[in-house]
């Protein structure tokens, strides 16, 4: 009887949900936790003056919207700054930022439901095969192991297919099979790993854009612009900044997170499919 390999599924799977979730709601309750440093700051050059013309210099200082409204009036009745109202200011490095974080969320999704270990290893398989094979149904088992399409099925179908050859083919062929299979796995999850390190780099590209915007600002008032004609630069650079941090980290966690777990499952499909081998092998050193 083989020894069952104790299964951490549903743990993982927990695990990976409960990092990307801790995630999120990092990420939105920095978002909407920033205070405007307007709605605190926005003084406008009338309240600075002391002593100062009231009917002419205060009238100038203070200026009025199209709307009739003071920006004293305007920033009363704006509230906190919003996830959305972050995407709609980050611009179009933040549209394509956003871009990788639907395909990142996409990617995740699908890999927690078919990187399992019930899929790639599933359950009662191992058992199934073992007793074909102890009861000589070689091709019944070949059989079988193809049609459970997993990553232990594949192994032990190609390692019955080079039984004529003795077993150290039967060996080698188990041993390729299973390390094709993780190599696809691998390959499948890299992508996580590339937009993980893609989605700072975009970021930075917003920070670089935005203080060229801020600087640029800063020349066409040769030196003597206001801290609110510098802010959208400088607001640019920081918000498309946090936002490719908060695509990249999840998506190199949950990366990590898999390459892992298909190490392990790997070498439970290779120990595995050496134990139900084991009745082949004995058969084949008697015949030498």
């Amino acid at each position: 009887m083989i020894e069952h390999v104790k299964k951490s599924n549903s743990s993982s799977i927990l695990l990976s949900t409960l990092l990307l979730a801790m995630f999120v709601v990092l990420a939105l309750y920095n978002a909407t936790a920033i205070v405007r440093a307007d709605d605190k700051l926005d003084l406008t050059d009338a309240e600075k003056i002391i002593g100062g013309e009231p009917d002419t210099t205060a009238a100038a200082a203070v200026p009025v919207q199209a709307d009739g409204t003071t920006t004293q009036q305007r920033s009363a009745n704006k509230g906190g700054i919003t996830v959305f109202g972050l995407l709609r200011s980050s611009g179009t490095v933040g549209f394509f930022i956003c871009l990788l974080s639907l395909a990142a969320a996409a990617l995740i999704i699908e890999h927690l439901l078919t990187i399992r270990r019930s899929i790639l290893i599933p359950t009662g398989l191992p058992d199934e095969l073992l007793g074909l094979i102890n009861t000589n149904k070689w091709v019944e088992a070949h059989q079988r192991a193809v049609a459970s399409d997993s990553m232990l099925g594949n192994a032990v179908a190609a390692a019955l297919t080079e039984c004529e050859l003795g077993w150290d083919s039967v060996e080698k062929g188990a041993e390729e099979a299973i390390a094709e299979q993780a190599a696809k796995l691998y390959r499948k999850v890299e992508y996580l790993n590339l937009i993980g390190s893609i989605a700072p780099m975009v970021g930075l590209l917003g920070t670089v854009v935005g203080m060229v915007v801020a600087f640029s600002e800063l020349a066409e008032t040769q030196g003597y612009a206001r801290a609110s004609d510098l802010a959208v630069g400088i607001y640019l650079a920081l918000v498309t900044t946090v936002e490719g941090l908060v695509v990249a980290i999840p998506s190199l966690t949950i990366y990590s997170i898999l390459t892992n777990k298909i190490a392990s499952i790997s070498a439970d499909a290779t120990f595995l499919t050496t134990q139900i081998l084991l009745p082949v092998k004995k058969r084949l050193i008697m015949k030498r």
